[in-house]
């Protein structure tokens, strides 16, 4: 099965929405039409739900039904995931603002780390060096669409192309880690990254790339490879990754990239 068959959109499998009190659901489906209430036809989504969110809606009798009516609060919800919906998102009564869920979102990875040896002391101190307000502004600056395959290059003759999307949303790049490689007129490393994706999940994506003359041709393939980095070939280092978050931020500190309405 290929990247795009594995990916699920929706809710990530760490979203705040599965641990609030009320959740009681999880469902994953397949958009088989394109007037759905949620998601694009060919989108396999997942969802955290509480009770009330998987009941059929009931309309009075000759009531005209609007494509909101008929679509559960928490499946309304689900549209705010992406960031064109604004400052904030509303989820089961809740509204969050897009630095709320960027905390949460990286509380969530970084909390994993116990599960490889991380003390909890460690991580608290981590997560008190991340300024998530400026954090934001950087993931949005530099949010990219993320291809399968992608061809480029610096040379009159290199081939601009680019493969399927791989994951139907922007992301972006928080973490590489290169493993094996050749280095020499012809550069070939294999690297396993970390991306943020525009609906504050993660994926950890494998990318093969060769570079001929120094850029004048670039190669990458990426696979989609899961989202959760414990259980990954990614070798995280969490102390890395924070002075990583921190040097995104630096365009920002030095008013050299633009400043968003989020």
């Amino acid at each position: 099965m290929g990247a795009d068959a594995d990916f699920i959109g929706g809710h990530g499998i760490l979203a705040l929405e599965r641990f609030m009190d009320e959740t009681r659901h999880m469902i994953i489906f397949d958009v088989l039409t394109w007037e759905a209430p949620v998601g694009d036809k060919g989108e396999r989504l997942r969802l955290f739900l509480t009770d009330e969110g998987t009941q059929k809606p009931r309309h009075p009798r000759n009531a005209v039904k609007s494509k909101s009516a008929n679509t559960p609060p928490s499946l309304r919800d689900i549209s705010s995931l992406t960031p064109k919906s604004g400052v904030t998102k509303t989820i089961g009564g809740i509204t969050l603002n897009k630095v709320t869920e960027l905390e949460n979102a990286l509380t969530g990875l970084f909390r994993k780390g116990t599960e490889v040896g991380y003390s909890t002391m460690e991580i608290d101190e981590f997560l008190e060096d991340i300024d998530y307000d400026t954090l934001l502004q950087a993931v949005w600056n530099n949010a990219e669409t993320v291809y399968s395959y992608r061809a480029d290059g610096e040379h009159d003759f290199s081939m601009d192309y680019r493969g399927t999307e791989l994951f139907k949303q922007r992301a972006t790049l928080l973490y590489e880690d290169v493993g094996e490689g050749f280095a020499g007129a012809v550069a070939a490393a294999r690297s396993m990254e970390l991306w943020l994706l525009e609906d504050m999940g993660f994926a950890i994506v494998a990318n093969f790339c060769v570079d001929v003359g120094n850029g004048e041709y670039i190669t990458e393939y990426r696979v989609y490879k899961g989202s959760d980095w414990t259980d990954s070939d990614l070798s995280l280092d969490l102390e890395d990754l924070v002075a990583e978050l921190a040097a995104m931020c630096e365009p920002y500190y030095d008013h050299s990239q633009p400043i968003y309405e989020l």
